[in-house]
C-alpha cells in the first residue's frame, strides 16, 4: 500500500513539474516574440527619423546644383551596350557606394536634429 501511495505522489509531482516546464517555455517564447516586435518597431522608428532628416535637409536648389555639377545628360551609344549579358551583374551594383557620397554632392544642408513625436 505504501509503495502505491509513493508512486502516486511521485507521478503527481512529475506531472506538475512537466506542466511548470511547459508554462515556462510558453512564457519564454512570448517574451522573445515581444522583444523581436519591439526591436522591429525601433528599427522602423529610426528609419522614419532618417527619412524626415533627409527630407528636411534636401532642398530643390541643392538637387539642381548637384545635377548641374554632374554635367549634361548624354544618350549612351547603342553599339556600346551589349545585346545580351548572361547572368552577370554590373560591377557598379556589386561595389557599394561610399557612405559620404551624398555629402560630396552637397545635397544636404546642416539642420538641428528633428524630434519625432508619435
Amino acid at each position: 500500500m505504501f509503495a502505491k501511495l509513493a508512486i502516486v505522489i511521485v507521478s503527481v509531482g512529475l506531472c506538475g513539474a512537466t506542466l511548470l516546464a511547459y508554462r515556462q517555455a510558453r512564457i519564454q517564447t512570448v517574451h522573445e516574440l515581444t522583444a523581436a516586435r519591439l526591436d522591429s518597431e525601433d528599427a522602423q522608428e529610426r528609419g522614419r527619423r532618417l527619412a524626415i532628416q533627409i527630407a528636411a535637409r534636401t532642398t530643390p536648389d541643392a538637387v539642381s546644383r548637384a545635377a548641374e555639377a554632374l554635367g549634361p545628360m548624354r544618350t549612351p551609344d547603342p553599339a556600346a551596350i551589349p545585346s545580351e549579358v548572361p547572368n552577370a551583374q554590373s560591377p557598379a551594383i556589386d561595389k557599394p557606394a561610399p557612405r559620404d557620397s551624398l555629402d560630396q554632392l552637397d545635397l544636404l544642408v546642416p539642420l538641428p536634429d528633428v524630434e519625432v513625436v508619435r
